[in-house]
């Protein structure tokens, strides 16, 4: 199987960095994982600025695809 996720991150109020520094934790946390050695989480791009919300709060993409492995 090969499931993908994407994980959304929004900042303060015109805070991009705080939403950056919200997406690099995200790679930081998920990238290269195995879990319970079935399921390998792997970055699919680099993250993604998608502008500001209706609350003037950037908004950043990061997609990641999975491997599931059946025993």
């Amino acid at each position: 199987d090969y499931p993908a996720v994407q994980v959304l991150v929004r900042g303060a109020l015109y805070d991009y960095a705080a939403a950056r520094a919200k997406a690099d934790a995200a790679i930081a946390a998920l990238n290269n994982v195995t879990i319970a050695g079935y399921v390998y989480v792997l970055l699919r791009s680099a993250p993604l600025p998608l502008g500001l919300d209706q609350k003037h709060r950037p908004m950043i993409s990061v997609n990641f695809d999975m491997m599931t492995v059946r025993p």
